[in-house]
C-alpha cells in the first residue's frame, strides 16, 4: 500500500486492494444490519412491556391464555 500512485498499473498487487475493499464493505454492511435489528428487536420489547403493563392498569390481572398481542 505504500507504492500506490494515481498511475495506472503502479501497484502490481492492486487487484488484492480491490479484494480487501470489498470485504471491508461487506462487513461495514453487515454490522449496520445488526443494529437495525437489534434496534427492531428493542423496539418490539418495549411495546409488549407497554401493553402488558396497560393491561394490568386496566384489568387488573396479567391473562392467563395468549392474546392478540403475544401472536
Amino acid at each position: 500500500m505504500t507504492r500506490i500512485t494515481k498511475e495506472r498499473g503502479a501497484l502490481a498487487e492492486y487487484d488484492r486492494l480491490d479484494v480487501l475493499a470489498m470485504a471491508v464493505a461487506y462487513w461495514v454492511e453487515q454490522m449496520v444490519r445488526d443494529v437495525d435489528m437489534a434496534i427492531a428487536d428493542e423496539k418490539g420489547r418495549r411495546l409488549k412491556d407497554a401493553l402488558e403493563n396497560f393491561m394490568d392498569h386496566v384489568i387488573g390481572h396479567k391473562p392467563k391464555s395468549d392474546t392478540w398481542m403475544d401472536i
